[in-house]
């Protein structure tokens, strides 16, 4: 009897202390699911790449920008190798609590399409919260080429008795993909110059020591407004507003060319929905401000206000068309 009694009073103090505790993770888990006052604190952006250029311009002016709206601080922080994966990794470790988040660039999906290894997998360990631009890349070669077209051209390359050559940024880059997709599309027979950046491949082009390229307007931009080379041709599903007369590899009868390049913010998986959300707010307002699209068009690039759903069905279209087109390329990151 005694017994029966003292294992019904051991059985009322379990359930009671299981009750309680189950009430607090309940309570830890909404507040965690709130987080009413992010942030309460500075917030790291991580840019896995060298400082300069584009892309870090771009992030520090939104980084300012975040601050101004949330009133913390916001540190940017270049932490650059491997392509990007040593401080892509970085965030992929953090807290998922939204204080460190990453700016990336087409190069985070790229690097798995065309098979470089990576401790993380760069859709289901991060979240997107914001594409906040876009790059298309266009066929380029020097002005003193006597082609005025895209047929005159591939016409004069095959016409040549020596083999032509293009450059890219880098292997395995944008550049090099859509170079290399390019000469096969058009049947042409080229030997590939990677080089460190399109800067230096830029030179090259205008000394003549390159026939052609397919990389970013940013990088041509100010060699076309100066008259040093001629454009045929453009990527991306519809025609640029940056050159509205150029047309798309599409229009001239040419698939495969629809991805864009761009940069956006993502965060560690299983940040909190209301994170997300506060960062999707912010970067829309920042986007779509006349200050921003004046920056970003002034860098040769198209503002974009693309908000995590869409950025997340962006993602996995296009690391399945980067993969398609490596494999169709041969491109590996070796």
């Amino acid at each position: 009897m005694e017994a029966d009694v003292l294992n019904r009073t051991n059985l009322r103090r379990h359930t009671i202390v299981a009750g309680v505790f189950f009430i607090a993770v309940l309570s830890v888990q909404k507040v965690w699911a709130d987080v009413p006052d992010y942030p309460d604190r500075s917030v790291n952006v991580v840019i896995p790449y060298p400082a300069g250029g584009s892309g870090d311009t771009t992030v520090r002016f939104i980084g300012r920008k975040l601050s101004e709206r949330w009133g913390k601080p916001v540190i940017v922080e270049n932490k650059a190798g491997a392509s990007g994966i040593i401080g892509t990794q970085a965030v992929g470790k953090a807290s998922p609590d939204g204080y460190t988040a990453l700016f990336t660039t087409t190069l985070h999906i790229q690097n798995e399409a065309v098979g470089k290894k990576a401790p993380y997998n760069p859709i289901t360990d991060f979240v997107p919260v914001g594409q906040v631009l876009r790059s298309p890349a266009v066929l380029v070669v020097s002005s003193a080429v006597s082609a005025n077209s895209f047929g005159q051209y591939v016409d004069f390359v095959k016409s040549q008795q020596s083999k032509p050559s293009f450059g890219s940024a880098g292997n395995a880059t944008t550049s090099h993909l859509y170079g290399e997709l390019f000469t096969r599309k058009t049947g042409l027979t080229a030997v590939h110059v990677p080089y460190k950046g399109g800067a230096p491949m830029m030179t090259d082009l205008l000394g003549g020591h390159i026939n052609y390229a397919v990389i970013d307007v940013g990088s041509v931009m100010p060699m076309l407004k100066a008259g040093k080379v001629k454009v045929f041709a453009i990527t991306g599903a519809e025609r640029s507003s940056l050159l509205p007369n150029i047309p798309t590899f599409k229009e001239l009868g040419f698939t495969g060319f629809e991805s864009y390049g761009w940069m956006g913010f993502l965060l560690p998986k299983n940040t909190p929905t209301s994170v997300t959300e506060k960062w999707e707010v912010a970067l829309s307002a920042i986007t779509k401000s006349p200050e921003y699209t004046e920056l970003i068009n002034g860098l040769g690039m198209e503002p974009t206000t693309i908000q995590a759903a869409q950025f997340s069905s962006v993602l996995k279209s296009d690391i399945a068309n980067w993969r398609r087109i490596a494999e169709e390329a041969r491109i590996t990151a070796e």
